[in-house]
């Protein structure tokens, strides 16, 4: 074969697999988050061709193939979450993290994303990645952005109308998992840890949580759980109102947008009176 032949048959092999000389790998059609949560958030951005693999089932525990799922994707999106560690640390040079708290004004709290106003902010910086790696791609990536955007703020807009008719202005929970949701809407949190040991239909609970919101003038409290199937708002005997959240987004279906929506109904729901 002369070598005029030669290089037209390397250009072929080349060619027949998916590359040519001086072209880098297409990036890997796969990016991983570490929440559900965060799923749903990326989910919005990317287009059909991308597939958003989840690297946890409650936001703690990472999925037997974690570390196999992580070499696979072009970019990990992080949240800022404390159990982000893990998965961090078993991503090797060959993919991107991406921190989406560095989106976000200093202090924000770690479950930044039950909050629209954080989403949105995250959001953008979702959209960059996404065109970074596949840029090609980029007109339909900035339409799904302008789309989400729109619909995080018809969302926000009924919520803000919800929450200023409420005669409730704060509710008490174990931590600060609500506490920029809360902070959008003008909402105090009350932490007491204990929250997660009591039970709220008896009259010892009641008493202590009428003592713990007695300045806020609230018997509202909100509870993490993520065996529901939505949002609940339960009104007990001894006058306590329960709501329970799927914060972890363990039992969320549809979009982000109205999974987070229902979430927070249920929040200004319970501060009524």
């Amino acid at each position: 074969m002369t070598r005029t032949g030669m290089v037209l048959a390397l250009v072929l092999v080349l060619g027949l697999a998916g590359c040519s000389p001086g072209q880098s790998p297409a990036a890997p059609r796969v990016v991983c988050v570490t929440t559900r949560p965060l799923q749903l958030l990326v989910e919005a951005l990317v287009n059909a061709s991308v597939e958003v693999r989840v690297l946890s089932t409650d936001g703690i525990i990472p999925v037997q193939n974690a570390a196999s799922v992580i070499k696979e994707s072009a970019i990990l999106f992080v949240s800022g979450l404390s159990e982000d560690a893990w998965a961090t640390s078993l991503a090797g040079q060959s993919v991107q993290i991406v921190r989406l708290s560095d989106a976000l004004q200093k202090g924000s709290a770690q479950n930044s994303c039950l909050s629209f106003r954080n989403s949105t902010d995250m959001a953008r910086l979702i959209r960059d990645a996404l065109i970074s790696f596949y840029p090609s791609e980029k007109a339909d990536f900035d339409t799904r952005y302008a789309t989400f955007l729109d619909q995080c703020s018809q969302a926000d807009g009924r919520l803000k109308q919800q929450f200023w008719k409420t005669a409730v202005r704060a509710f008490i929970a174990a931590d600060g998992t609500w506490v920029d949701a809360a902070g959008d809407y003008g909402l105090r949190i009350i932490i007491q840890p204990s929250v997660r040991s009591i039970d709220p239909a008896s009259t010892k609970s009641a008493a202590a949580i009428d003592a713990w919101g007695a300045q806020e003038h609230t018997h509202t409290i909100v509870l993490n759980d993520a065996g529901i199937q939505k949002a609940q708002v339960v009104h007990e005997e001894n006058g306590v109102i329960v709501c329970k959240l799927d914060a972890a987004g363990a039992a969320a279906g549809g979009g982000f947008v109205s999974w987070l929506e229902v979430q927070l109904t249920a929040l200004s729901q319970s501060l009524e009176k």
